[in-house]
């Protein structure tokens, strides 16, 4: 009786976590950003973004094509900038939450507690705030490096050009 129980129920569990994955077309590449502090630019010629930000000093969106995908959706900012470029919006404060499904777009993080799941094709710049810990980070299911003190570029794509490797 309890095995009859306990499927359904692990079904229900494993349910929200395929709801919520970002489709990936060929070649898109995927970053895992954990407890950064520091600054991530994304510019991505296609592909999703989902994050959080304890703290975040800056967030900047660049949706080139509003109607290629949802645009930037923001939760939680305190401040809101909207550009008159009619394509950048800069939002501030803590406990930020965001997403931007398909499309090209510009993403710039500036901060401290960020997490970010990526897929796509594009490039990535990592740049640790220069403290101890400044978060861990790998793509594509590699495993997760320490996040690098200088300004490292990278290609977001299914086998990204590392620096030194």
């Amino acid at each position: 009786m309890r095995r009859l129980f306990a499927i359904p129920l692990l079904g229900l569990l494993l349910l929200p976590g395929a709801a919520i994955g970002m489709p990936r077309a060929t070649g898109d590449g995927t970053l895992s950003v954990r407890g950064a502090t520091g600054t991530i630019t994304i510019r991505a010629s296609r592909g999703a973004v989902l994050g959080n930000v304890e703290k975040a000093t800056t967030i900047v969106f660049k949706d080139y094509l509003p109607n290629d995908g949802s645009g930037p959706i923001v939760y939680g900012a305190q401040t809101k900038d909207e550009k008159e470029d009619g394509v950048t919006t800069v939002y501030a404060g803590k406990n930020v939450r965001f997403r931007l499904i398909g499309g090209r777009y510009f993403l710039k993080v500036v901060g401290s507690g960020i997490d970010l799941s990526v897929v796509g094709q594009g490039t990535v710049t990592l740049e640790g705030g220069s403290v101890v810990d400044d978060g861990i980070y790998a793509f594509n299911d590699d495993e997760y490096r320490s996040l690098p003190n200088l300004r490292l570029p990278f290609s977001l794509g299914a086998s990204p050009q590392q620096p030194g490797g």
